[in-house]
């Protein structure tokens, strides 16, 4: 089996991003699997490409996307992938693509490929603080998000893949205004939702 695991760059003048840290210390193996991991741009123009790259490099049966979420303690399990960008910020290109499709023809929305309801039990089991979510935005994660289920459904059948929003790391939250998890937490949690991702499903 393996994996392979995205996050981004720093954005918004941050130092840190949560889903970027993760993959720097993230272990190349995770059960019998190996992981693969690779940094996204943020940037509408380069971020899908350089994944899409990174896909057909490392073959994957699982990708599991990674992307910052402030405001919120608990590691959160994207259900639903939406046809449109729509961001009220520019990326750090200064793109700004606004209710556009994200594909052209392609369905409205997908739903994750990962089974979100036993990812956020595995890491409740865990006592990592988890939740579902049914929007993933109108940014980069959202659209990220979609191109990977689009692929799985057009491309390359069998990939199972989604999306899992990170809380700030404590560094970036030292004036109190933002929730946090410690980075250990976080790669625990990553461990966890590929743990449960590289099971094959029930038939």
């Amino acid at each position: 089996m393996r994996a392979l695991v995205s996050g981004f760059e720093p954005f918004g003048g941050e130092r840190l991003n949560p889903s970027g840290e993760v993959l720097g210390v993230l272990p190349p193996r995770v059960g019998a699997a190996d992981v693969a991991t690779v940094t996204l741009p943020v940037r509408f123009a380069d971020a899908w490409e350089v994944l899409a790259a990174a896909v057909e490099e490392a073959a994957p049966d699982v990708v599991v996307a990674l992307g910052q979420a402030a405001g919120t303690s608990a590691v959160t399990i994207e259900e639903i992938a939406v046809n449109l960008d729509g961001p009220e910020d520019p990326d750090e290109a200064g793109s700004r693509p606004v209710d556009e499709p994200i594909v052209d023809g392609a369905p409205l929305a997908y739903r994750t490929g990962l089974p979100a309801r036993g990812l956020e039990a595995a890491l409740a089991a865990q006592g990592i603080p988890a939740r579902r979510s049914r929007s993933a935005g109108a940014h980069l994660c959202n659209h990220v998000f979609y191109r990977l289920c689009h692929l799985a459904a057009t491309g390359r059948p069998g990939l199972r893949a989604g999306f899992v929003h990170l809380p700030c790391l404590p560094a970036q939250a030292l004036d109190g205004a933002r929730p946090s998890l410690p980075l250990d937490l976080q790669v625990e949690a990553v461990r966890a939702v590929l743990g449960v991702a590289l099971t094959p499903p029930s038939r």
